[in-house]
This record gives C-alpha cells, sequence and structure tokens, in this order.
C-alpha cells in the first residue's frame, strides 16, 4: 500500500527456517535489496543479527526490541494486556491465569510481565501454576489449556497471548465438557479474521495490523532516501473487543 505507489517492489522471505546469516543473506544479499523490514524477529534470530550490523536501511515490525540500533513499530503490548487484564478484574474476576508466548519473543515476553504486573498491583497473587508457556500456536494453546485445566481448575477467566493459543485453548476447554463463558472465560490478542467466528465469537485485543504495516514502510523508504537511520520507536494502541468469550465468574 505505501511502497508499491512509490515504485519499490517487495521481497518476502521466511525467517521460520534461517538458521544462522548465511542462510539469510543467500536470499537478501544479492544486490536486489535497498531495505529490509523484519518482522517479529525472535531473540537471538540471525536476521536479527545481520541486520544489526549490517549497512542497509532496515526496520523492526512488530517487536519492541530493547537496546537496539534498529527503529521499530509494533503495538504497545504493555498496555494493551494491563487494559485487558483490569477489565476482567472490574467484571469481578481474580483467579486469572495466563497462556503465555513463547518466551524467544519479545512481544510474548511483555505480555507476560504486563500480566504480572497489573495482577500485583490489584493486589492479587499470581501462583506459579497459573502460567503455562505456548508458542503462539492453536495446538500448543490447546495442550497449555490442558495443563491449566489439570493444574489451576480454580481459575474463573484465562488471557491467551494470542488469538491463536486462545482458539486452541477453547478446543481444550470444550473436550472438557465445560463452558466458555459460562464456567471460564477466555480472552485472545490480536483480533485475526477466524476470532469472531469461533464459538463462543472470542474477546481479544485488536492490533491495528494495516497502521503498523503502513509505518514501518514509511519509515523504511524515509532511510532509504535519506540514508539515514534513526532509534525511533512507534507505538500504536490496541483495541479491546468484546464478544461473547467473557463473562462474570460464578
Amino acid at each position: 500500500e505505501y511502497t508499491a505507489p512509490r515504485n519499490y517492489p517487495v521481497k518476502i522471505v521466511s525467517l521460520l527456517y534461517q538458521s544462522s546469516p548465511d542462510s539469510f543473506l543467500a536470499h537478501v544479499d544479492d544486490g536486489s535489496v535497498d531495505g529490509v523490514v523484519l518482522v517479529a524477529p525472535r531473540t537471538h534470530s540471525a536476521a536479527l543479527q545481520w541486520a544489526q550490523h549490517a549497512d542497509i536501511p532496515a526496520v523492526v515490525a512488530g517487536s519492541t526490541l530493547p537496546d537496539t540500533p534498529l527503529p521499530c513499530v509494533d503495538v504497545d503490548d504493555v498496555s494493551a494486556v494491563r487494559q485487558l487484564v483490569q477489565w476482567l478484574i472490574e467484571l469481578g474476576h481474580r483467579r486469572i491465569g495466563h497462556l503465555a508466548g513463547p518466551q524467544t519473543q519479545w512481544s510474548a515476553q511483555r505480555r507476560l510481565q504486563a500480566y504480572r504486573q497489573t495482577m500485583q498491583e490489584a493486589g492479587l497473587r499470581v501462583e506459579p501454576h497459573w502460567v503455562v508457556e505456548g508458542r503462539y500456536t492453536p495446538p500448543s494453546g490447546r495442550e497449555a489449556m490442558e495443563r491449566l485445566l489439570d493444574q489451576a481448575p480454580e481459575l474463573s477467566a484465562v488471557v491467551c497471548a494470542n488469538d491463536w493459543m486462545a482458539m486452541g485453548a477453547m478446543e481444550a476447554i470444550h473436550q472438557r465438557g465445560r463452558r466458555i463463558p459460562d464456567d471460564i472465560s477466555i480472552t485472545g490478542f490480536d483480533d485475526i479474521d477466524t476470532a469472531q467466528w469461533v464459538s463462543p465469537p472470542l474477546t481479544t485485543m485488536r492490533q491495528p495490523m494495516r497502521l503498523i504495516g503502513v509505518k514501518a514502510a514509511e519509515m523504511l523508504v524515509q532511510q532509504m532516501e535519506t540514508g539515514k537511520r534513526s532509534r525511533e520507536v512507534v507505538l500504536f494502541p490496541a483495541e479491546l473487543v468484546v464478544r461473547q468469550s467473557v463473562a462474570l465468574p460464578r
């Protein structure tokens, strides 16, 4: 949307299986790339290591990295999770668990931290067995929720680190014969398209994906055209989308 009218074609390279800087460079260091947007890189990503030291314009989208020379654009994970947990507390929930994302992702680290801080500030304890880590996928959400149901049946609500994990969690709850939200409330994060179509429709925090993408492209093109790299960090607020997966605690 931003680059095409300016005659900048886009080349997409998956980082999922790029295990070393050399494998990543094989795709981007062939003279065809003038700038790079890294989307939600892992903490020890080979691509991130390369971009931080390469003499090429680069922007990180979907993560806010500590101690990096790269500009970043992202959703405000901390404020979003704080808003969500505070809302659940206002509804009367006190025993709130968390299905955390992979702690190799900065977004997952910040969301877990925000959950803990908000609970603590409300005077609520977070028991160690109330937090289970997953991998931002439906199968990992299902597995994590099965563990949580076994070790923390007292929970009245669970905050999931993203919508995919929430959907896996909902499947596990249904398989146990428990009802959402009558027996337990579930929330997600992202507001992906399918969040409104699951049963019940998922309450979640909506990321402004389009705004993040456009801003990342704008920041990259500015670097390419000026030759200057800033350390700017741009955070967009998330929006609470209330659907039918949350109810008052019993």
